[in-house]
C-alpha cells in the first residue's frame, strides 16, 4: 500500500458510519489535531487536505440531493 492509499484509507475509515451532514461540519483543523501535519511533507499534507475537501464536497452533494428529494416528496438516500 502506498502512502497515498493509506491516507485515503484513513479518511474512509474515519468518515465511515457518519452522515453526510456530519462530514460537512468537520473542520479541516482535525488534520492538525491528529498530528499528521508533522509527519507529512507540505505537498502530501496538501493532497490529504484536498482529498478531505473532495469527500466533503461529495457529502454536500448527497445531502443536497436528499433535501431536494424530500421537498419533492420522492424517496432518497438517508442523509440525516
Amino acid at each position: 500500500m502506498t502512502l497515498l492509499q493509506g491516507l485515503a484509507a484513513l479518511l474512509v475509515q474515519g468518515l465511515s458510519g457518519i452522515t453526510p451532514k456530519e462530514i460537512i461540519t468537520i473542520p479541516p483543523e482535525f488534520i492538525t489535531e491528529l498530528g499528521l501535519q508533522q509527519s507529512l511533507t507540505p505537498s502530501r499534507n496538501n493532497g490529504f487536505l484536498n482529498m478531505f475537501k473532495l469527500m466533503q464536497s461529495k457529502a454536500l452533494e448527497v445531502a443536497m440531493e436528499s433535501v431536494n428529494a424530500a421537498s419533492q416528496g420522492t424517496p432518497s438516500v438517508d442523509a440525516a
